[in-house]
């Protein structure tokens, strides 16, 4: 690897601890949503409803208990909770014009398993909207009134935004709409554009304003039609796509952004209902940022602010509380759901370096110049890819957009960074090194050479030939990736072609290289041979975060440090270093660092230190020795190893990954320098040994599923060692610590959960002590878990 990319790295580590402002926290939030929730059922009517006399909006029979039960069911509940099911069976039985009501619950039959009663009541609701839809009405055209299909030309754009959602839920779960309503609908939102970007509620009336809301809803709605009337726009590799409505839209709701989640009232805007559809934009673009301002978390912190005690948001244009509750909780999940994949956005590669604030610029789509790498030219591959995800694991799955200048923490909102095209990357100093410390914190970076560009591959090779001192080969048919998943590769009859460089533990980088499975994404291609392209997606990504391990937005497992805590000691460790592969997972040490500053104020000093070249002195207290392979040590290095436990220092050994491989060659190596250690080393530590306590308790012992699966049914922690002179003088584990330490779940891991890993190394060189300060939850505390569909 070359010194100018280390020289980086050290500095992207530097600015990526830099503590951000303070702001709702995702405990906080989900606090918040629970309340929320508890509300929401204290206003349950005793006939299961939530329809309370409400005079606006006229004939929106069944609307209030649609958008409550639509809240309820994205918050996780369950339609069968006997408080839903009544509810649920209400609307399926009450018939309904009202454009509001049939656009929430068409949302909620596409959450319900699609059985012929759910169906049916899909395509009845559907159909209701697609004939109501106005038609040669003038400026009406193409928009819907409160009724759908009354006559006249009243309508406004806020009722059709409910319209729209409806008949696109109906599309997702297979009804066939015809694409002439699409171009009805885009060619009327487009006609009523301001040329400034932005929508008011109705077209050419000076008493009503353009307002962020409207606007949001205009640009949610094109991002929908684009994907019925535009996908097969850049399948081509001709550049990058854009859309110059939707552009239009996106700087006009990024230069007026500072006017949402706040108390000012704006004219003729409703806070709550304008978070619902900003909720939209965001998720549909992909864009975490407008003008710089991260959209989910000014709105998660204004609402949370905003809370009443009762667990009830105030009412924006009634006495129905219920109403803005419910807008309140679609705001702070679905905005929170966890991320399949971050698309970079590369083309400030040729832009200079990052911006001084490090934050993304919101970029609403490219131009095609052919300067500009082309990184977009399928702007909807991974987000038709994690709708596709989330229907098959059943759970709400976003996507993101992330830039070059983003801090590497953007970065880390997935488990996946994605990029795509088909030129050479040409990338700084510095953002290769962002790149190379996203992967060292636990991240894959997923490569598609689009339209098979040889291009594309050789530089996507080249660059991590750059960062890693690995090399790319055909992925195995026996990866995990391909056995382990929701989709077995053996059953594909088109099996789609993938390159992998591992560290020897688990994949750093991935490169699709042909076939061009971005193409099949971006058209929507999801049946037939091309559903394996989807299901190779699919099985990465499970991989990535083992299966279960969904975070939501806020929650992360990367632990900065806190610079207000002063260390009151000093542990030197020293990394052996061998001939092979000694240092696999060298982000775990950093991370690792970070939380003994943070909870015991301890300054570890982490340096290799190469075996048999006599450094290996009295300076250290440990020393840690890990691969993946088979090694093998001289006698000078045993000797110095040796030397070092003998001298009152502790070894501690372990299997990255659980790599049998390594473990035969350290148990070898450990025999032939402790003659003691056979014996010992055939038995574990007891559980009540000190390794396993902090402040004197025990601390949880778990495992990661793969390693259940392959040892079987593992009763407390598996630790060995070897006592010498009465002290525990080589602390050895056959079961992964090292990938552990790094802090994310992926699956094909012989070891410790992260948590598990974390806590048990950090007992180890603490000597059990209990945290003095606060640290990061994810140190104490298993990310977020969302087990999926069986």
């Amino acid at each position: 690897m070359h010194v100018r990319v280390i020289a980086a790295v050290m500095f992207v580590v530097a600015l990526s601890l830099c503590s951000r402002a303070s702001a709702a926290t995702a405990q906080e939030i989900q606090q918040a949503i629970d309340r929320a929730k508890a509300y929401l059922y204290k206003q349950q009517l005793p006939d299961h409803t939530w329809e309370y006399a409400f005079d606006g909006h006229g004939g929106q029979k069944s609307g209030q208990t649609a958008l409550a039960v639509y809240a309820l069911l994205c918050a996780g509940e369950s339609p069968q909770d006997p408080r839903l099911a009544p509810a649920l069976e209400y609307l399926r039985k009450s018939p309904t014009t009202g454009v509001y009501a049939l656009g929430i619950r068409c949302q909620i039959w596409l959450l319900l398993p699609p059985t012929a009663e759910v169906r049916g009541a899909m395509n009845r609701d559907a159909n209701v909207l697609i004939r109501g839809v106005k038609r040669g009405a003038g400026d009406a055209s193409g928009f819907y009134d409160y009724i759908s299909g009354g006559g006249g030309t009243t309508y406004s754009h806020s009722r059709a935004q409910y319209g729209v959602l409806g008949v696109w839920a109906a599309d997702q779960m297979g009804m066939q709409v015809p694409r002439e309503y699409w171009g009805l609908v885009e060619k009327a939102w487009i006609d009523h554009q301001d040329p400034s970007g932005g929508w008011n509620y109705i077209y050419k009336r000076g008493d009503y304003p353009l307002t962020p809301g409207m606007t949001a809803v205009g640009v949610a709605t094109l991002f929908i039609t684009q994907d019925y009337l535009h996908a097969a726009e850049g399948l081509n590799c001709g550049g990058n796509i854009r859309n110059p409505a939707i552009d239009r839209g996106m700087k006009w709701l990024s230069d007026n952004f500072e006017k949402v989640a706040t108390d000012e009232k704006y004219p003729r805007d409703l806070p709550y209902s304008t978070l619902y559809s900003v909720e939209r934009v965001g998720v549909a673009s992909g864009y975490k940022y407008f003008n710089g301002i991260d959209w989910y978390q000014k709105g998660a912190d204004w609402l949370v602010k905003k809370q009443k005690t009762d667990g009830s948001f105030p009412s924006e244009m009634s006495d129905i509380k219920h109403y803005t509750t419910g807008l309140a909780i679609l705001f702070l999940i679905r905005g929170s759901s966890p991320l399949l994949m971050n698309k970079l956005d590369y083309s400030a590669a040729r832009a200079g370096p990052p911006s001084a604030e490090g934050a993304e610029r919101p970029r609403a789509a490219s131009t095609d110049d052919t300067d500009e790498p082309h990184w977009n030219q399928r702007p909807r591959d991974v987000a038709n890819l994690a709708r596709w995800t989330g229907r098959q694991i059943e759970r709400e799955v976003n996507w993101q957009i992330v830039s070059l200048d983003a801090p590497v923490e953007d970065f880390h909102d997935a488990p996946i960074l994605y990029l795509a095209g088909n030129q050479k990357l040409e990338l700084s100093d510095a953002q290769e090194a962002k790149l190379k410390l996203f992967v060292e914190q636990g991240g894959i970076i997923l490569g598609n050479a689009d339209c098979g560009s040889a291009n594309f591959v050789s530089g996507f090779k080249a660059l991590g030939g750059r960062l890693f001192p690995y090399e790319f080969a055909a992925m195995p048919d026996n990866h995990v990736i391909y056995t382990n998943q929701q989709f077995a590769r053996a059953k594909w009859k088109n099996k789609p072609s993938v390159l992998s460089m591992s560290n020897g533990a688990r994949e750093l980088m991935i490169l699709l290289p042909d076939g061009d499975p971005g193409r099949t994404w971006q058209m929507q291609q999801s049946s037939g041979v091309r559903e394996e392209f989807f299901q190779l997606g699919g099985n990465i990504f499970l991989y990535a975060v083992d299966k279960k391990n969904l975070r939501r937005r806020g929650d992360s497992f990367l632990v900065s440090k806190n610079e207000k805590i002063t260390a009151e000691k000093t542990i030197p460790l020293a990394r052996i270093v061998y001939s092979g592969n000694w240092n696999p997972e060298p982000g775990g040490w950093r991370r690792l660092a970070n939380v003994l500053h943070n909870e015991n104020a301890i300054k570890l000093a982490v340096e290799p230190v190469k075996a048999g070249a006599g450094k290996l002195g009295g300076q250290f207290k440990f020393a840690h020795l890990t691969g993946t392979m088979p090694f093998n040590l001289d006698d000078a290095e045993q000797a110095e190893i040796k030397k070092f436990v003998r001298s009152g220092g502790t070894l501690i050994v372990d299997a990255a990954a659980g790599s049998t491989a390594f473990t035969a060659s350290a148990e070898a190596a450990l025999e032939a320098m402790f003659p003691e250690a056979k014996d010992q080393l055939a038995q574990v530590l007891p559980p009540t040994h000190a390794i396993y306590q902090r402040g004197g308790k025990p601390i949880d012992i778990e495992y990661r599923t793969f390693a259940r699966a392959k040892l079987g049914s593992l009763k407390g922690p598996q630790v060995r060692g070897i006592t010498l002179g009465g002290r525990l003088a080589v602390i050895y584990s056959r079961e992964d610590l090292s990938v552990g330490l790094v802090g994310q779940p992926v699956d094909g891991i012989i070891g410790y959960d992260p948590p598990t890993a974390t806590r048990l190394m950090a007992n180890i060189l603490s000597g059990g002590a209990p945290a003095r300060s606060a640290t990061t939850k994810a140190t104490t505390k298993a990310t977020t878990k969302a087990t999926t569909k069986k």
